[in-house]
């Protein structure tokens, strides 16, 4: 996709991709195999660094000079609409859901990432009990 079809906000998280678009209402994905729109039926409540409490990447946080930086931009959204995948619609109504992002120069040479939105109390034949409210996500990288 040509450069000239990308934007991104100064003061607040919208970024828009030809016609995708994340921002802190909704995600828009217009891509040949996944298409539609799902609100935040949450507001995005970012995990911001502070002195005592540092952010997503720890210590490195206070490094200014990096190559990459990477935020959280909210955890725990409860997601309102639908995707279209491969052209079966696919609901994600009381799903949960988070964004994050990287900017900067350049991406980390090695990036493994994994996450989850929720856990599930299960009884022993497998029926939910109880949807808890919680978020899990791990990264290791090579940052320079």
């Amino acid at each position: 996709m040509p450069v000239d079809e990308s934007r991104a906000s100064d003061c607040e998280f919208d970024v828009s991709v030809g016609g995708n678009r994340f921002s802190p209402e909704a995600v828009t994905l217009v891509l040949p195999q996944l298409k539609g729109r799902i609100d935040y039926a949450t507001p995005c409540v970012p995990w911001l660094a502070r002195a005592r409490e540092l952010g997503i990447t720890g210590w490195y946080e206070v490094v200014l000079f990096r190559e990459c930086f990477h935020g959280i931009v909210s955890f725990g959204l409860e997601l309102r609409g639908s995707l279209d995948v491969e052209r079966a619609a696919t609901s994600f109504d009381q799903a949960c859901g988070y964004v994050e992002k990287d900017w900067g120069k350049a991406f980390p040479a090695d990036y493994i990432w994994m996450a989850s939105n929720h856990t599930d109390a299960t009884t022993g034949d497998g029926r939910i009990v109880e949807r808890a409210h919680a978020s899990f996500t791990a990264s290791v990288s090579t940052i320079a």
